[in-house]
């Protein structure tokens, strides 16, 4: 039943999503509102994560780590590597975004161990990325080029 209802909001998302951007504030609205009916579980994690993507996309870094933040903490409470590891990877977004790179390549390199915890190789290959590029923005292109190759 719990699949039926991830599948669900996913297809929601997709749908409402090409909508103009009107329809984006109810979007938002929307996952603030399924936010606040949502148990403790990993759909609660995937709407924060959605809700901290919306703030990044609309400049908000700081709305956009609060969210990311609280998704990280609730993927710990549940044991939800998966969950934790995006979390640890939006993270490291924001902040390369706003230049802090090495707390970007702290979150990206944590989330590679999870990563390879749970055998996911595209997340493993998209961690390496990030690592890559954040080296790159930090003028150290050995290892830019080094993590991009592992990609």
């Amino acid at each position: 039943m719990k699949n039926f209802y991830n599948y669900y909001f996913i297809f929601i998302l997709i749908l409402t999503l090409p909508l103009h951007s009107n329809s984006q504030s109810n979007l938002l609205d929307s996952l603030t509102t399924l936010l606040s009916k949502t148990s403790e579980d990993t759909l609660k994690i995937k709407i924060l994560i959605e809700l901290g993507d919306y703030n990044f996309g609309d400049g908000n870094n700081k709305k956009a780590l609060e969210f990311n933040n609280s998704a990280l903490a609730l993927s710990k409470q549940i044991h939800f590597l998966k969950g934790e590891a995006t979390a640890l990877t939006k993270i490291g977004v924001i902040q390369e975004n706003i230049g802090n790179y090495t707390i970007a390549l702290s979150n990206y390199f944590e989330a590679l161990k999870i990563r390879t915890k749970i055998n996911d190789s595209t997340g493993i290959a998209a961690c390496y990325n990030n690592i890559g590029l954040s080296y790159y923005y930090m003028g150290n292109y050995p290892e830019a080029i080094k993590n991009h190759l592992f990609a």
